[in-house]
């Protein structure tokens, strides 16, 4: 319109397009916006974009012929075996189809190895200048052994700000060698969705106080995952007292039912399923009424740390998660009792004649025996010379029938070869396996005889081609 009735429109007010406002932006569509005569100038906006996961790199968003299109980013390969995310996936050297290496070998630390051969001892073996290495989940395969075990141990070894293994740090595990190389416990390991490498042990457990426990003045909740107050930390329970849920009450530990009564809370109340048999596969004893009632947990799978009462059917937590025991017991369903004990003798020279574990090695022949053979002294066992005589009179009085001379024949025959087999024997020498190096006596001297290894060579180990017997025998 001629706002100011001079006879022009909009005069002064248009534009260098020939519009009226201000001059549009320029923006990537192949035109010129901002009629300058130039096209998408100044509108690469240099966001980041692709992948940088990897070895990947992002590159950045530039208008290229009217369009924005991702600049400079280098992309990923098939993944090899090399310590490196190849193909940008967040994962190494990740061989779920075992593709990777060719020829049955395994990607362990950054390369190919092959499987573990075995001695004629059948002890792991491997080519020069690689080492047996037992591989979780794999089994003993060959790597180069650039690891120094003893300097691993002492190592600190971080990524990302968080310490993976350490010496003396209660969070972790020390470092340890593993395909030739230090790492951590959880190097390498995959866990299923909610779980994570405990880097204490190297396993996976669910990411919350389940798996990792809650400190000492709180306590895991089974059903919520949660850590929360433990009301039995400031309970003032005695050494010798239960805290239940933040009460003192008395332990079962010490206390002896009679025949028919079971113990709780320190007293022995009526077991109303003493003397029940019920079906072990289909059926449970109810404890409130003693009688045998349908197993509902029959096929039932609960969640970590959570149990299935066989009466309801329900998953429940475990009686113990609320229950705190003085040192010396344990919880077992709910009720603390004695903590079983072991004693062992670890004195360097045993003075009493207890049963010693051995292996029977037959040496290095052909002959192979699974009980022990004909002693070096000694006289011989007379039932073989009993059942040698006894067949030979049935032969002479079974040559009257042919049929009955056919068989007491071979039963000859096989009498004469037991008989060769205890006379010829095989020397079995017991090789003691929890002695003590010192005791000569018993487990050879090490000088290259046969007097107490059972080997022949005084390496003091049994030779591959024996057949060993676990027994226990007494000391002489």
């Amino acid at each position: 319109m001629d706002d100011d009735c001079d006879g022009l429109i909009d005069e002064g007010l248009l534009n260098i397009c020939g519009t009226c406002g201000e001059i549009p932006e320029e923006v990537c569509d192949g035109l010129d916006n901002d009629c300058d005569e130039r096209v998408d100038e100044g509108t690469d906006s240099l966001e980041a974009c692709g992948n940088d996961m990897g070895i990947c790199e992002a590159g950045e968003l530039m208008c290229i012929n009217g369009e924005e299109m991702c600049q400079g980013e280098k992309f990923g390969t098939d993944e090899v075996c090399d310590c490196e995310d190849n193909d940008c996936d967040g994962m190494v050297d990740e061989e779920a189809e075992g593709d990777l290496c060719e020829g049955g070998q395994r990607c362990i630390g950054c390369e190919c190895v092959g499987k573990c051969g075995t001695t004629v001892e059948f002890d792991p073996s491997c080519p020069a200048g690689l080492t047996p290495e037992d591989i979780e989940g794999v089994g003993c395969v060959c790597v180069r052994d650039e690891c120094d075990r003893a300097a691993c141990r002492e190592e600190t070894i971080e990524r990302d700000d968080e310490v993976q293994c350490a010496p003396d740090n209660p969070d972790v595990a020390r470092c340890r060698c593993e395909g030739g190389k230090c790492g951590a416990l959880c190097d390498g390991k995959s866990c299923s969705s909610g779980e994570v490498c405990d880097r204490r042990t190297g396993v996976c457990v669910e990411d919350n106080c389940r798996g990792f426990g809650c400190p000492s003045d709180e306590r895991c909740n089974q059903e919520t995952g949660e850590c929360e107050g433990d009301p039995c930390a400031d309970a003032d329970c005695g050494e010798d007292q239960v805290c239940r849920d933040g009460d003192c009450e008395p332990s079962c530990a010490a206390v002896v039912c009679d025949e028919g009564e079971k113990c709780e809370s320190g007293e022995c109340i009526e077991d109303k399923c003493f003397g029940s048999f019920c079906d072990e596969e289909e059926e449970t004893c109810d404890p409130d009424s003693g009688n045998c009632v349908e197993d509902k947990c029959v096929g039932m799978l609960c969640d970590r740390d959570l149990v299935c009462e066989p009466v309801s059917g329900k998953c429940e937590v475990d009686a113990c998660w609320n229950v705190t025991c003085p040192e010396d017991q344990r919880c077992v369903r709910g009720e603390c009792t004695r903590r079983p004990t072991f004693t062992e003798n670890f004195d360097d020279k045993p003075e009493d004649d207890g049963p010693r574990q051995r292996i029977l090695a037959t040496g290095g022949s052909a002959c192979a025996c699974s009980l022990p053979g004909k002693p070096e002294d000694g006289p011989q066992r007379p039932w073989l010379w009993g059942l040698v005589a006894g067949a030979l009179v049935a032969l002479r009085l079974g040559r009257r029938h042919r049929t009955r001379a056919r068989i007491l024949r071979a039963s000859l025959t096989l009498t004469c070869l037991a008989l060769a087999l205890w006379l010829g024997g095989c020397k079995v020498t017991p090789y003691c396996v929890d002695c003590l190096e010192s005791d000569d006596e018993e487990n050879g001297d090490g000088d290259g005889d046969d007097n107490g290894d059972g080997d022949g060579d005084g390496d003091n180990v049994p030779d591959a081609d024996v057949a060993l017997t676990l027994t226990s025998e007494m000391e002489k």
